[in-house]
């Protein structure tokens, strides 16, 4: 082995004594072995502040123990212990851990000081398990921008990604997705923990039922309703017309004993709608076509009326609610609506939507608003989304608690969960505790610790706050119906009838006044007549 190369490995391994030695004598026999602790002492003995010749050092030592200097020293093999295996045991190596303040994941709890450590949550007990097992303790330093971050277009390394690429922290372990990007920069441990991507929006109001009257049709089934209404009495008057036309000393005889205005067009319109609304016929014929007429509207009216009074009645007993957010495409139709997007700064989520060249996510990214899309905190965002039209894109743990803090009933939680997250610990490219840090997780996920843990954080929220909210419907206000059966009909569903009352009223007084005038206008146009005694 090169002289240069064996010093190499002294230089780099002198420290903890790893390689082993055999010499010989000149007739090639083994002598014997220079095991790990002598090896050590003959690098020591060259020792003097200048740069040594080891491999000499060391064949001065196997030739004093074979009791010769006749003696040729070879390396038989460089036994390099694994270093997964040397750091199995950290020997209480104090780590540099980087986080953001994100509970129930990683709380945090400042000092008198200032000083940031780890208060409570599930990534806090992960990490408190790694260190009782590998010996180490750690402290915390939060990232300066508050930002889980990654590689930007600039070149840059933000957030605490950041601060581990630069070697500015051991690991970083947070609620931390683990990314193509990020990988790039860092590496992660196999995941321990999974979770979807939801939408936060606020809890879809009662809809407006000042005309729920109206709410059993559509527009365009009022206008075809009406627009029905309106000919039928004209098409019974031409119908009526045309056998008097035929018959005219019969229908005189008719007329005369029926009255004149019977078959007038303004008497038909008004008996159609009488019939629409089942309040009888008072049209009376022999005519048979006019009687065909009359069964037929009949028949529509009553499959017309049973449709209407059973949506109606089904309409007022079960509150109605605006049409909630639960997909990507009702977010998507939302945003031309006047409702924004909002994203955590420095996320997966932010990056993955910023990040998309064409689809939904691209689309739901151009729609943005430029300085209110964007939140640092997690709880800036969830007061945000009670504030206006705002719809938080988030991982679900982090934005159930919340919403059970803030009270469940204020928020809706979309029912269609968007793509997985997966959660890893970051590390230092080629970090030799990875593989390590890997196995222990991998078994705290299949004892069942990491959902524990989990359970353990929403608990503390229930214990507190009542029903965590894991539920889409949460902020709709389903269960008291069903529970307490439907509410009584009050003012509230009936307005729409009285303001077509109103409304007639006012229409019937103007009338009034029209014909007052018309009355007035023809008394003042009769000629006068004077009597004279």
């Amino acid at each position: 082995m090169p002289l240069s190369y064996l010093s190499l490995l002294f230089d780099r391994f002198e420290r903890r004594g790893v390689v082993q030695v055999d010499y010989f004598n000149h007739q090639g026999n083994q002598l014997g072995q220079l095991d790990q602790q002598e090896c050590h002492l003959g690098q020591q003995e060259g020792h003097s502040g200048q740069k040594v010749d080891h491999f000499s050092q060391v064949g001065k030592m196997a030739g004093h123990k074979a009791g010769s200097h006749n003696t040729s020293v070879s390396v038989r093999s460089v036994v390099l212990p694994s270093l997964e295996q040397l750091y199995r045991d950290f020997h209480g190596r104090q780590l540099v851990v980087a986080v953001v303040d994100n509970w129930p994941f990683f709380g945090l709890r400042y000092l008198a000081n200032g000083v940031a450590t780890a208060d409570s949550g599930l990534d806090v007990s992960i990490l408190d398990t790694l260190s009782q097992k590998f010996n180490f303790t750690y402290v915390v330093r939060v990232a300066e921008d508050g930002q889980w971050g990654g590689p930007q277009p600039d070149g840059s390394i933000s957030g605490i990604i950041g601060m581990v690429a630069r070697h500015e922290a051991d690991i970083a372990i947070d609620e931390l997705t683990i990314t193509a990007a990020r990988e790039e920069v860092v590496d992660f441990t196999q995941p321990y923990f999974q979770e979807s991507t939801i939408l936060v929006s606020r809890a879809p109001a009662p809809r407006n039922i000042a005309f729920a009257i109206f709410s059993p049709f559509t527009t365009l089934m009022w206008i075809l309703l009406g627009t029905t209404t309106v000919l039928m009495g004209p098409l019974v008057w031409v119908v009526a017309y045309i056998h008097r036309s035929w018959a005219p000393i019969h229908t005189e005889r008719y007329d005369h004993e029926r009255a004149p205005e019977h078959r007038s067009l303004q008497y038909l319109i008004f008996n159609i709608y009488r019939c629409l609304v089942w309040q009888g016929n008072m049209v009376i014929t022999e005519e048979w076509s006019i009687r065909e007429l009359f069964m037929v509207w009949y028949t529509f009216t009553s499959i017309i009326y049973a449709i209407y009074s059973g949506s109606l009645t089904a309409f007022l007993a079960r509150p109605s609610f605006e049409a909630p957010i639960d997909s990507l495409e009702d977010l998507l139709k939302a945003t031309k609506q006047g409702y924004i997007p909002i994203f955590l700064a420095g996320t997966s989520n932010e990056f993955l939507f910023k990040g998309a060249s064409a689809g939904i996510f691209k689309k739901i990214w151009e729609s943005r608003h430029p300085s209110q899309s964007v939140t640092h905190t997690i709880d800036q965002a969830m007061d945000v989304v009670l504030k206006g039209k705002r719809v938080f894109v988030n991982a679900r743990l982090g934005a159930v608690i919340r919403a059970a803090v803030r009270g469940s009933h204020k928020y809706h939680l979309a029912r269609q969960a968007m793509y997985p997250q997966n959660y890893g610990i970051a590390c230092s490219s080629g970090a030799p505790y990875n593989n390590l840090f890997t196995d222990l997780l991998l078994r705290m996920v299949e004892t069942g610790l990491v959902d524990k843990w989990t359970q353990d954080q929403v608990n503390k929220v229930t214990k507190t706050h009542g029903n965590g909210g894991d539920d889409g419907d949460s902020g709709r206000g389903g269960d008291k119906t069903t529970l307490m059966g439907p509410d009584a009909i009050s003012l509230t569903h009936l307005q729409g009838a009285f303001f077509i009352l109103g409304f007639g009223y006012l229409v019937a007084v103007l009338a009034l006044l029209g014909e007052a005038y018309v009355h007035c206008s023809c008394l003042q146009a009769a000629p006068q007549i004077h009597i004279s005694l």
